[in-house]
């Protein structure tokens, strides 16, 4: 993308069920074929009012490429697809039998390791679970940034993974270039897999190219000159992003450092809640009670500068700076003078912080389980909350998050493993929940020393003194706690 970006505008959607995209069909549904993802990618193009654009593919997305000319050649110019897959029925039953096995959390974090060796064996073997000398790949192994970045890709799918390679390997590919209008060159490079499958491209349309081609830079070089010989329409502004009734959904707000992530529902006909998530948080880990607040309330959630899927924060700015100006361009962009506002433990500082500089735009604020901590704990949380974790050629630092973030909920702080740290009541063990904590936690960890520093300097006794705002601290975060605290706060 940032190669092209001096000769194209260039357009990269989620598919439904992968990074921030909603799934297709019903939780558990594996039988969606690569023309049902086509079809919402062109009415996707519909939406962004983006007549006809080239495709570019590459492995599962040289199938996506092809199958939304397929299904659409008016909106499709050109098809450059890098990697393309054509299976016998054989492997194709071989593969669908291993490839794919369900993505079950386990309690010691060991599907974490599953996920970076099988990540990892992808690029030593095809198909990766076929460790026998016929299937070994030839390739240089990247550096551990590199696998971690393909493995939060992974981790964003979740088990809805199957859904996607499940369509790709299902796909007749030999079946659409027979009769394929748009102009495409079906290729691999000279040390793709892939490329074997190339000469089972038979009688293919006179439109459609099929060759091997030379390295991965000539291919895209190649590419990016036959997208300018096709180049379809002009792009339009993009439109603002549009409510879905009756659910949560995801829009992108800028502000003055970047790009914002907000999850919200603004369905009720009411003041809505401003939910903000603890450090090292994300709209994931506060799900549950934006679920349950949005049967009556709008609610909106963000993931804060530096977590979730919110850019991260350039170096020198101040986090409490960026929070409160992130929060105030989410308040402007939604049309929200005045909201309620229940922060989750760190998330109620960063609340604090934003009513102190912009008076008269929060109602009241729920402090959800914000620890009392003395100047010796703050100190320490300051320096020795953010866990310094660098990814491990072998993935054993996967297993180090999903302590971290186990710990933090058996105790207070989190690395001081004593009976005296010890939280009260039931554990909060539940595989699924410490998974999405463990998965905010790599995406906030950069930010994490940053924020932590001005977290745990910040005055704490200061939540209970915010100017002409109502405050409730709480152990937990209750829902119909939360709205009687604010039904009194309005009353008052």
């Amino acid at each position: 993308m940032h190669a092209w970006s001096d000769r194209f505008t260039v357009i990269a959607p989620d598919y439904p069920g992968f990074g921030n995209s909603d799934p297709l069909g019903e939780d558990g549904e594996l039988e969606l074929s690569l023309a049902d993802f086509a079809e919402v990618l062109i009415a996707f193009l519909d939406a962004i009012n983006v007549k006809c654009v080239p495709a570019y593919g590459f492995h599962t997305g040289a199938g996506m490429a092809v199958a939304m000319a397929d299904c659409s050649p008016a909106h499709i110019s050109a098809v450059y697809a890098n990697g393309y897959c054509i299976l016998t029925e054989q492997e194709q039953a071989d593969i669908l039998a291993g490839y794919l096995p369900p993505f079950e959390k386990h309690w010691d974090g060991s599907h974490l390791i599953w996920v970076w060796t099988r990540n990892r064996d992808q690029l030593i073997f095809f198909p990766w679970f076929d460790r026998r000398e016929e299937a070994r790949i030839e390739r240089t192994i990247p550096p551990p940034e590199v696998l971690q970045d393909w493995a939060m890709e992974l981790l964003r799918a979740d088990d809805h993974y199957r859904v996607g390679y499940r369509a790709a390997f299902r796909y007749p590919g030999d079946v659409p270039l027979r009769t394929l209008q748009t102009p495409a060159i079906i290729t691999a490079t000279e040390t793709d897999v892939l490329g074997a499958y190339l000469s089972r491209v038979t009688e293919p349309a006179d439109a459609v190219t099929a060759r091997i081609g030379g390295s991965m830079g000539d291919n895209l070089a190649e590419a990016a000159d036959f997208f300018l010989r096709h180049p379809g329409s002009a792009v339009p502004p993009a439109p603002a992003t549009l409510p879905v009734a009756g659910r949560f959904w995801n829009r992108t707000v800028k502000y003055e450092h970047g790009c914002v992530r907000v999850r919200c529902r603004l369905d009720a006909d009411s003041r809505p809640v401003l939910i903000v998530h603890e450090a090292a948080g994300a709209c994931e880990t506060v799900a549950a009670l934006a679920a349950e607040l949005g049967e009556t309330r709008s609610v909106i959630t963000l993931d804060l500068p530096g977590h979730g899927e919110t850019d991260a924060l350039p170096d020198g700015v101040s986090f409490m700076d960026a929070c409160a100006a992130a929060i105030s361009a989410v308040l402007d962009a939604l049309y929200v003078d005045v909201a309620d506002a229940c922060g989750f433990g760190e998330g109620a500082l960063v609340l604090a912080d934003f009513v102190r500089r912009h008076p008269g735009r929060l109602s009241g604020l729920y402090a959800a389980g914000l620890p009392e901590l003395s100047a010796h704990e703050a100190a320490a949380l300051a320096e020795r909350f953010a866990p310094a974790i660098e990814p491990q050629w072998h993935g054993g630092h996967l297993l180090e998050y999903w302590h971290v973030a186990r710990n933090r909920t058996l105790f207070s702080p989190w690395f001081e493993q004593t009976d005296a740290a010890s939280l009260s009541g039931d554990p909060h063990t539940d595989a699924d929940e410490i998974h999405q904590r463990a998965l905010a936690l790599m995406k906030s960890v950069a930010v994490l020393p940053r924020a932590a520093r001005e977290l745990f300097t910040y005055p704490l006794v200061g939540v209970a003194e915010v100017p002409d705002v109502p405050v409730q601290r709480a152990a937990a975060p209750l829902a119909t706690d939360i709205l009687d605290f604010f039904a009194g706060a309005s009353d008052d």
